[in-house]
């Protein structure tokens, strides 16, 4: 939980202490995170693939906007042991808020998950992995709901605090 969520519903009716009070006043919560949990053919990798990457294509500006920036983790190339032989995972992450999530139908939630999703990978295929799309066999995507939801998260907030 974050420090929001344990002085905000963990100690209910608690005087919020002098210090965390002066923390939450100047601290500003990280964003959430959009995240994409893949299992795809091996093939689909070089040999010589990194096990991070950042991607950020041409335009800085978009560091910190969501989506604008895409995280990139792929754990078997360290260790294949950690997938089916033949295949790899990767965990996708890019920047997200929890508005841009509220206020949608389940299938407007579904369907822009799916939406994203497919505009994030079409980004690694051109930039890292052509092939990507047709080497995935299973795909899981969170949003900041997601984590607000089962991370107790405040607003799906990413980080330590």
């Amino acid at each position: 939980a974050t420090r929001w969520d344990t002085f905000g519903k963990l100690l209910k009716g608690v005087d919020l202490p002098k210090e965390e009070e002066n923390f939450q006043k100047l601290y500003v919560k990280a964003p959430s995170f959009l995240s994409i949990h893949m299992g795809v053919k091996a093939e689909v990798l070089p040999l010589d693939t990194d096990c991070h990457h950042f991607v950020l294509e041409n335009d800085w500006r978009r560091l910190e906007e969501p989506y604008g920036s895409i995280f990139l983790s792929i754990p078997t190339v360290l260790d294949a042991s950690l997938a089916p032989e033949g295949c790899h995972i990767l965990h996708i992450f890019t920047t997200s808020s929890i508005e841009d999530w509220e206020g949608l139908s389940r299938k407007e939630y579904e369907a822009k998950k799916e939406l994203i999703a497919d505009e994030i990978i079409t980004r690694l295929e051109k930039k890292l992995f052509p092939g990507l799309k047709s080497s995935i066999d299973f795909m899981e995507v969170r949003t900041p709901k997601t984590h607000r939801r089962f991370l107790a998260r405040n607003n799906g907030t990413y980080g330590p605090m």
